[in-house]
């Protein structure tokens, strides 16, 4: 109807009529896209907060998974200084040097040493992320959780090759003998799985204080269980790893430490 007006218009040169009917069409043009931007943006905002909720699972796994890598670092220099000082005594027969505890039965060889093997999260982020969900969030926070997943990558790969080594020491449960060349190629092993660890238990450290500054949504009623949980968890690390594992404090439960 619109488009029969303005020709009727410039037929009779009415182009006062003619400019009413374009402002008029314009307008309804920029409405019409304010309205589509609107609805847009709000389906957005919709799905950053679906999005949020889903990632609060993966900080909260990578927060204690780094709490507890942590907590482990006492536990990882015994281990390595035990087994570096039966290594240096250049005996010739070897005894074998194991820990023995609930989950040995279910390995072909035994352990000789041990440390928290994990699955760092950070697939919600980079799939979301991917998809543009995170374009509505305040870019200092979106900067600050990006930073804190490639974080978490660093620490999945170095958890990776610290098994690896880890694997290579499983001969020593074993009775053998070793030569002064074989104790001194161990040690380098051990040299090296040192400064790996010691870099993970960095990059853990700042990965904790990262998260507490971007924050975790906790409900009340959930912390009760949680406690419960911590303390569990507890008391099967010290099982695994020892006396030496420290308890973990999360901030969220007003950093209490859970005793056995």
């Amino acid at each position: 109807m619109i488009l029969r007006r303005i020709t009727k218009h410039v037929k009779d040169q009415n182009w006062f009529a003619v400019g009413i009917d374009f402002v008029i069409v314009v307008a309804g043009i920029l409405i019409a896209f304010q309205i589509t931007n609107w609805s847009e943006e709000r389906q957005g905002l919709k799905e950053l907060a679906r999005a949020v909720s889903a990632l609060q699972i993966d900080l909260s796994n990578n927060y204690f998974f780094a709490k507890e890598r942590v907590a482990f670092s006492d536990c990882r220099i015994e281990q390595l200084r035990n087994l570096d000082e039966q290594l240096l005594a250049f005996d010739e027969s070897w005894t074998p040097f194991f820990r023995d505890d609930q989950n040995s039965s279910q390995r072909a060889f035994k352990p000789v040493l041990r440390s928290p093997s994990r699955i760092w999260g950070s697939r919600v982020w980079n799939a979301e992320l991917a998809r543009g969900t995170f374009n509505l969030m305040d870019n200092d926070r979106k900067n600050q959780i990006d930073v804190m997943f490639k974080q978490t990558l660093d620490l999945e790969t170095l958890e990776g090759e610290i098994q690896t080594l880890q694997a290579r020491f499983k001969v020593l449960g074993q009775n053998i003998e070793l030569s002064k060349s074989e104790r001194l190629r161990y040690f380098d092993i051990i040299s090296e799985l040192d400064e790996k660890s010691f870099l993970m238990e960095a990059i853990a450290g700042q990965v904790v204080w990262q998260i507490e500054a971007i924050g975790l949504v906790v409900d009340e009623n959930d912390k009760p269980a949680l406690r419960e949980s911590l303390a569990q968890e507890y008391q099967s690390r010290q099982e695994i790893y020892g006396s030496c594992v420290k308890p973990i404090t999360l901030y969220y439960l007003e950093d209490e430490e859970v005793s056995p």
